[in-house]
């Protein structure tokens, strides 16, 4: 299918204190959503999921020393040592999203926690420059000059990384004791290049083992965000992969480099250019597809007849007063910058000239309170 099948619900608690039939009190869950995506018999089609697994913790950061944030206030009596009920020990990995303040949508992994905090992790190399190193990559370095100003009175969601097994569960696919033609899943996470796990049958007892690195289990490797990956199948019959989870309520940053990673959408909807905020003024564009951006989606993944690998290519084009993302091959074709050819569940490439390490996804909606009596969200 050209994308994904998905669908959206939430849940109502609705409390009447009094046994007079009105309720006094009725709130509501976050919305929660699922989504289906069919890849086909013997093919290569991209996949991604939008979607957050349950939050561990929401709340508001106190204060900050260093790269310990104090969750007093939001937190009181909370212990966050791995190992002592909030959060799991290794490899279990964690992160923090930030929901409001000025680093609205940014990302940051945690290192350890304590009662009442959680310390984030030294990462000096995202803002240096271009290729991104440190795997997965947030979306700037925590010793970010003043940082603890910028978080501070911050809203943040704590959530677990999504790991390889959870995105695509082992038993669905077909494995095999060679990597040559067990079912696999391949990624450019911009960074280390190109990374392969194979399906491997392991004896009977199925595992994700990383090409080139053995047979150990890696299944538990965290899945960065943002990123989106190739499932490749050598069986026969298609293979249908299910996500579900929370649909994220902040911006959501997305660092863009210059080598081409992967990349999966944020929200469960398909998405233009400009919901994405690929603004043609903050982007490089020329009147020369080779010398601008570019967003490349593969083909194959259009289900259509006579589909073939390849790529579809869309660029920045800009000269004069032409300001607009166009389709390629046809550099006279109409403007492009409000046509959701990003499609969510799949994956696509950006093709920067110049990196934004930065750069902030806008929420594609409005948010509505969660609380309001008897009106829904």
């Amino acid at each position: 299918a050209p994308g994904a099948v998905r669908g959206f619900y939430q849940f109502a608690i609705k409390m009447d204190y009094d046994g007079d039939t009105n309720f006094d009190v009725v709130d509501y869950t976050y919305v929660e959503g699922w989504q289906t995506v069919d890849i086909e018999a013997a093919e290569c089609e991209t996949f991604s999921t939008p979607f957050l697994p349950c939050p561990q913790f929401t709340g508001v950061i106190t204060d900050m020393t260093g790269l310990t944030i104090d969750l007093s206030v939001s937190a009181p009596d909370t212990d966050f040592t791995p190992g002592q009920g909030t959060l799991a020990l290794a490899p279990a990995k964690y992160r923090i999203e930030v929901m409001s303040g000025p680093l609205a949508g940014h990302r940051f992994d945690i290192a350890s926690g304590g009662l009442e905090s959680l310390t984030l992790e030294v990462d000096t190399n995202v803002a240096t420059g271009s290729p991104v190193t440190g795997a997965p990559y947030s979306s700037l370095s925590t010793d970010t000059a003043n940082l603890q100003a910028q978080l501070i009175g911050s809203q943040i969601m704590l959530v677990k990384y999504l790991t390889l097994g959870e995105m695509v569960p082992i038993g669905l696919l077909n494995a095999t004791a060679d990597p040559v033609t067990a079912d696999r899943v391949l990624y450019n996470d911009g960074i280390a290049g190109w990374q392969t796990y194979w399906a491997n049958v392991n004896g009977g007892s199925p595992r994700w083992s990383l090409l080139s690195q053995g047979t150990t289990d890696r299944g538990s490797d965290p899945v960065a965000p943002h990123q989106g990956f190739f499932i490749q199948t050598y069986s026969p019959g298609m293979k249908t992969i299910s996500t579900h989870g929370m649909v994220r309520q902040s911006a959501f940053a997305q660092p863009i480099s210059t080598s081409a990673p992967m990349l999966g959408l944020p929200y469960p909807m398909d998405m233009t250019p400009l919901q994405m905020g690929y603004l043609p003024a903050a982007f490089t564009g020329t009147r020369n597809p080779a010398t601008s951006d570019q967003i490349l989606n593969w083909t194959r993944d259009f289900a259509l007849p006579g589909d073939k690998d390849g790529y579809t290519a869309y660029w920045l084009n800009k000269f004069g007063a032409t300001n607009k993302w166009a389709h390629l091959p046809d550099v006279t074709s109409a403007d492009q910058s409000n046509t959701p050819f990003i499609r969510a569940g799949r994956s696509y490439w950006y093709m920067a000239k110049s990196a934004r390490l930065a750069h902030v996804v806008p929420l594609p909606w409005s948010l509505p309170s969660r609380t309001d009596n008897n009106v829904a969200p």
